[in-house]
């Protein structure tokens, strides 16, 4: 049994936009439209989301960036840091 595409289905580059556009406001996620069209389907766009949902939780938080760049600097360079900042 052949999967429908939005394209096999009569669908058309506009149409694939706004639903891309609606995927950001519902998901907060952009979909590459590449990836889209290498994978138009319902399964290709819920594994495009749940790629890109699944690399957001990998990054860190802007705290947890920072800590991680504060604890690879030597003391020297953190009252440097410091001394700068006040």
């Amino acid at each position: 049994m052949c999967t429908p595409t939005l394209f096999g289905l009569g669908g058309h580059s506009l149409l694939a936009a706004k639903m891309l556009s609606r995927v950001r406001a519902e998901f907060g996620l952009q979909v590459p439209v590449r990836d889209f069209f290498r994978l138009p389907t319902p399964a290709g766009l819920a594994a495009a989301i749940e790629e890109l949902e699944r690399a957001r939780d990998r990054r860190p938080t802007a705290d947890e960036a920072l800590l991680a760049q504060l604890a690879g600097m030597s003391d020297d360079e953190i009252d440097q840091l410091l001394r700068h900042l006040n």
